[in-house]
């Protein structure tokens, strides 16, 4: 069932539910979670550096850790979250009809999903390019090298067609080999069924170490689309919308002000007034939102800045160990950036 499809089953089920009463009337979203008592996010289970579960059993990853993140801003704990196990196709289904929360699923943001499908992008975790990884002994350097080459890609996902676009401009052709589950595709390419995987780049340089041999897999230089992959939750709302996306703005913020996990309990004694806004020493930016003033000390003593959390998964301290690149901070010739904290 294509993307778009799925979506739209999933809208209309949310929306008998909406009609029923059981939301609206009842209670908001932000209202349904607090009331709950803990948040709900549907998460990959083995992409490593964005959503896993380790040998130990616990959930790891980039956007794990906004999750918790977001956890701590509402409840003041990283742990009042329900981690949901998902495929795309499920994940997407389980936003639309309200049966999580929030979601990443590494899905990529563009205009038609952020204004037909009833979604809200929070903004972008990772900015990215879809990519290709090929087996060594195909020798492949550039997408020339791939013409008549067969290409694992996801069921339910624009990658065959915009495949398809660039690979025409350029006088080539290919074979797409859909799979629903990214387990299956993964396998499907190490067998040698596919000679090409595609994904976003941060989840290729994952997925290539979860290989038998990384070594005898290569990733092509040039990707074939600008994009980015972030959280996203129902646009039915505000406020919540508003919560998520001012914590994923405070990781930023904290970053560039040069708060950390490390150094958070010695910040909260700055006398610095823009550090004190942000700290909720002063101002009201939390309570408007109905959560606490200090909302932001809980998310950095659980899951520190947004440097804090890349390294942690994708970056040094990662087996990836992947630059930032795009994901710097503006003042670093990167593209993230925060509005003003007032």
């Amino acid at each position: 069932m294509k993307l778009r499809t799925l979506i739209s089953v999933g809208i209309t089920v949310a929306a008998g539910v909406l009609l029923n009463g059981t939301i609206i009337a009842n209670a908001t979203v932000f209202e349904t979670i607090k009331q709950r008592g803990h948040l709900k996010c549907a998460s990959y289970e083995n992409v490593a550096g964005i959503s896993t579960i380790d040998s130990k059993g616990e959930w790891r990853g980039l956007e794990v850790d906004f999750c918790r993140a977001v956890s701590a801003a509402v409840f003041g704990s990283p742990d009042k979250v329900e981690f949901v196990p998902s495929t795309f196709s499920t994940g997407v289904t389980a936003v639309s009809t309200g049966e999580v929360d929030l979601a990443g699923l590494a899905i990529t943001m563009n205009i038609s999903r952020d204004t037909d499908l009833g979604f809200d992008f929070i903004g972008p975790l990772v900015f990215t390019g879809l990519g290709f990884m090929v087996h060594k002994d195909l020798e492949a350097k550039t997408f020339e090298d791939l013409d008549g080459a067969s290409i694992c890609i996801s069921a339910g996902t624009n990658h065959s067609t915009l495949i398809t676009e660039v690979f025409r401009q350029r006088g080539i052709t290919f074979k797409p080999v859909a799979f629903a589950e990214s387990a299956q595709r993964l396998e499907a390419y190490e067998s040698n069924r596919c000679d090409v995987y595609t994904t976003e780049i941060p989840i290729l340089a994952a997925t290539r170490e979860r290989l038998k041999d990384p070594t005898a897999h290569d990733i092509l230089e040039e990707v074939y689309q600008k994009s980015f992959t972030g959280m996203f939750t129902r646009e039915i709302d505000p406020k919540w919308v508003n919560v998520v996306r001012t914590t994923y703005y405070g990781l930023i913020e904290a970053e560039e002000l040069g708060i950390n996990q490390a150094n958070i309990d010695e910040m909260q004694k700055s006398e610095d007034p823009e550090i004190q806004r942000f700290l909720g020493v002063a101002g009201n930016v939390g309570e408007a939102m109905g959560i606490p003033n200090d909302f932001m000390v809980k998310v950095l003593q659980s899951v520190g800045n947004y440097d804090d959390i890349w390294q942690r998964n994708l970056g040094a301290n990662s087996p990836m160990k992947l630059p930032r690149g795009m994901n710097e901070l503006y003042t670093n010739g990167g593209l993230l950036w925060s509005p003003t904290w007032r």
